[in-house]
């Protein structure tokens, strides 16, 4: 599996991503003619990208379309286990971890004996510990992985780089990077509740813009608008855990 080249011009990146988002929002796999005529594309352009996408396996054949007279044109979509993801949600009782494929599709799951969080001295240990036996016990290839991403129950500032304040795990103005300095691999931290509400509406992108109710050991939740969060001044709006009602 190769990797896509990194050196190439800003505009055959681009040409290269719209390809490929082409072919991932496809309700059906697509020709090469799909391509060039619904992007306004030359031949060659696309078969030079999609050489590279082949070559990087992200893309694979789905079959054939049928004949019109001629030689059947080869239909082409996403390879979705190309790539995958894992997610981790630390609550006070343990971890959660779920590695999706770029089709949000579940490839695997797992949640840790139970550990009082609050109790554990160094939680970002742990959880790297806990990572590397979850990607052994289903032999998940590690070349392969985008990254993870962390959520837990509480107010994060990503400027300061810190956990301002997480009741239900005891934590309070501590550095992210005691959560994430044991990862070998590209890391993000984000508030559950902020997190579960885009992942609702990256899987109905009809719906442009969403409130998010999460109901758990306790209560939070996201605005989103336009497809994308909102923070607000102080990255807290849309937080419902302490609201009076």
């Amino acid at each position: 599996m190769a990797e896509l080249e990194g050196t190439i011009t800003e505009r055959r990146r681009q040409t290269r991503n719209s390809i490929y988002q082409y072919l991932f929002y496809a309700d059906t796999p697509r020709s090469k003619q799909d391509i060039v005529s619904d992007l306004s594309l030359s031949l060659p352009t696309v078969h030079q990208n999609l050489a590279e996408l082949f070559e990087a396996g992200l893309i694979r054949r789905a079959g054939t379309a049928q004949s019109t007279g001629g030689r059947r044109a080869m239909r082409l979509t996403i390879d979705e286990n190309a790539r995958f993801a894992v997610g981790v949600s630390i609550t006070e009782s343990g971890l959660r971890f779920l590695a999706a494929n770029l089709c949000m599709q579940e490839m695997a799951y797992k949640k840790t004996r139970r550990i009082p969080i609050n109790e554990v001295e160094n939680v970002g240990s742990l959880l790297s510990d806990e990572l590397e036996m979850f990607l052994d016990e289903y032999g998940l290839n590690r070349d392969k992985l985008l990254g993870v991403g962390i959520t837990l129950p509480g107010v994060i500032d990503i400027e300061r780089d810190e956990i301002v304040f997480a009741p239900t795990l005891s934590l309070k103005d501590i550095s992210l990077r005691g959560i994430t300095q044991h990862l070998k691999y590209p890391t993000y931290v984000s508030n559950d509740a902020k997190s579960g509400g885009y992942a609702e509406w990256f899987t109905q992108p009809d719906q442009s813009s969403m409130a998010y109710l999460s109901i758990e050991n306790g209560v939070g939740g996201a605005v989103l608008l336009k497809g994308a969060p909102y923070e607000g001044i102080n990255s807290r709006s849309g937080e419902f855990g302490h609201m009076c009602v």
